[in-house]
């Protein structure tokens, strides 16, 4: 979701892709940012009927057509037995029986997999890409890369490529995700490296989380949000918005007590609460370096891969990222690739455990067939200075949309 001004704009995501891309958004389950989720969804939703056929083909045949030439990547997370199953939150994870009737159902249908150096040799022009070119991403480092879908790919023959997350591999923090979700060990990182078919990228080493992004204490994507510092002003920042507000709504408003006049209000509404564009890209730059350097101390490897968070990126991250050595980037948006996509490369997120027909919708449709929708939403009827009448008014236009 982008806010231009008082427009927002739902990117191209598909609904199990919106609702995944930020599962800490959990932890604040009555924040605006949930609710504007939930307004997503519910446009998504409400408005499905609406997309036009002739619209829908188009979209489908713009998507459909890199293809010839080009190539998709199929990304995957966490490959569970049943048993292992958390529900309702393991959205993302895949069944071991239907994540191997995928492999078939690729070999039958002649989809060629495909590794990063085959991507990098077709790019220079030394050898060209199949058809049906297909590429395997797993997020997150997972233990059951290496006990489930290691030995399918020696079966196979078929290369990969596994995201690492430091701070989930230095035991630092935990994988946000819901059960006791263990990782890989560096030992097993080198035995996959050396195998040939595993090439070792970046999730990064600790922007897999959200961050404070606003007064109200909503979190967002730590690799694209200014950073929101609630201790700046101290305690009173709160009781400080409510006095302003009470100001404006005054029809005899007077002069605000000395130290909160205009200098004031516009230091509280963001002049030194955000993160200045100077100190995120410092913070940036220094996230990448540590992001490739933490795979190069323990393995040897030095990553050429980032696959962003969240898969949520910007200008200044993939600078970043290409400056640490990392020039090759995938986030989450739906569709296919040619070589012209390197820096910024769209992948299929195989989210609720489909089934081997389920999985060949996704690859041969690519989504397509899903509705793309843009809502306008005017937030000068959202927005008011007190926090909870916000809230309120967000409330209300998700009601509204529901019925």
């Amino acid at each position: 979701m982008v806010d231009y001004g008082t427009r927002i704009v739902l990117r191209q995501y598909s609904l199990p892709a919106l609702t995944y891309l930020h599962p800490y958004s959990q932890r604040n389950s009555k924040s605006m940012l949930t609710k504007l989720r939930l307004l997503a969804g519910f446009i998504w939703l409400v408005l499905a009927a609406a997309c036009p056929a002739q619209a829908a083909d188009q979209f489908k045949e713009a998507l459909v057509s890199p293809l010839r030439g080009g190539f998709s990547i199929i990304n995957y997370h966490d490959i569970i037995d049943e048993e292992e199953r958390v529900p309702p939150f393991d959205r993302v994870a895949v069944s071991k029986d239907h994540f191997e009737s995928h492999f078939i159902w690729l070999k039958k249908q002649g989809y060629h997999v495909i590794g990063v150096q085959d991507l990098v040799d077709a790019a220079v022009g030394s050898r060209s890409l199949p058809d049906k070119a297909v590429l395997l991403v797993f997020d997150d480092g997972f233990q059951s890369f290496y006990s489930k879908v290691f030995p399918l790919l020696k079966k196979y023959r078929y290369p990969a490529t596994v995201a690492l997350v430091g701070a989930w591999m230095d035991g630092k923090d935990k994988p946000d995700m819901p059960g006791n979700k263990q990782v890989l060990s560096w030992d097993q990182v080198r035995e996959l490296a050396k195998s040939g078919l595993v090439e070792i990228a970046s999730h990064s080493y600790g922007l897999h989380q959200g961050i404070a992004a606003n007064p109200q204490g909503n979190e967002q994507a730590a690799a694209i949000t200014r950073r929101y510092d609630a201790n700046d002003h101290g305690a009173h920042a709160v009781p400080d918005i409510e006095r302003h507000a009470r100001h404006d709504r005054s029809p005899h408003p007077g002069p605000l007590p000395e130290g909160e006049g205009e200098q004031g209000r516009r230091d509280f509404y963001g002049a030194q609460r955000y993160e200045d564009d100077e100190a995120y890209r410092r913070r940036i730059g220094m996230a990448m370096e540590q992001s490739a350097e933490f795979i190069f101390q323990n393995a040897g490897i030095r990553p050429r891969v980032m696959v962003w968070p969240y898969g949520e990126y910007n200008d200044i991250t993939l600078q970043a990222a290409k400056a640490a050595g990392m020039p090759y980037t995938m986030g989450l948006n739906d569709g296919a690739n040619t070589l012209a996509d390197l820096g910024a490369m769209r992948r299929l997120l195989i989210a609720d455990d489909p089934d081997q027909a389920g999985f060949a919708d996704i690859v041969t449709g690519l989504r397509a067939a899903l509705p793309q929708r843009v809502a306008h939403v005017d937030l000068d009827y959202i927005f008011d200075p007190e926090p909870a009448r916000t809230e309120i008014n967000l409330g209300k236009l998700i009601e509204r949309i529901r019925a």
